[in-house]
């Protein structure tokens, strides 16, 4: 009776630990954005001044339809997005004084509302709570456009090459460009 009991628990303990040690599909690709997230963050651009302001203007453009403001010798771009009921200003300005550079970006939302007889409320100043992740998006443009595209370190990469490689059905597996 004890000696069941015992395989019964080495058994049980047996799986979950091979449970555990394998990662499920939103584990890696959260570790991916994890990855990726503090890469952008953090990066400084060791490239001429000229190739860090085009790159700046380019994901400016990208995101909005205005640039109010620029100037190329300060480094900086005024950009804006202006709807009836919502605009939307960024400032992008590069840091430093020689390479390598930083970017930094400023983000400034404002919304107002409509009443029942056409007129409008006063500007209100917001913060989205996508702010995070869409900080994080421009960044991630503005890395790519100056050092192509975002490399994965080997132990994640092998991570991934052994989940799919468990996976036996395509859609399961973890690919690049649709998941990451």
């Amino acid at each position: 009776m004890i000696t069941k009991f015992l395989q019964l628990s080495l058994i049980t303990l047996f799986l979950f630990s091979i449970s555990s040690n394998s990662q499920t599909k939103r584990d890696l690709l959260k570790e991916i954005k994890v990855f990726k997230a503090d890469l952008v963050s953090n990066a400084s651009f060791d490239k001429d001044f000229v190739e860090v302001w085009d790159a700046m203007y380019i994901v400016a453009n990208e995101e909005y339809n205005t640039i109010a403001r620029e100037s190329e010798s300060r480094g900086y771009i005024d950009a804006a997005l202006e709807k009836d009921t919502y605009r939307e200003y960024m400032t992008v300005e590069i840091r430093g004084k020689d390479a390598p550079y930083r970017v930094s970006f400023k983000v400034k939302q404002e919304r107002r509302t409509k009443n029942t007889d056409g007129s409008y409320s006063n500007w209100q100043s917001f913060t989205s709570s996508t702010l995070r992740s869409y900080y994080i998006r421009i960044k991630t443009r503005l890395y790519e456009l100056l050092n192509g595209p975002i490399e994965l370190p080997e132990k994640l990469q092998s991570k991934i090459d052994t989940y799919n490689a468990k996976q036996n059905k395509e859609r399961k597996k973890i690919t690049r460009g649709s998941d990451y």
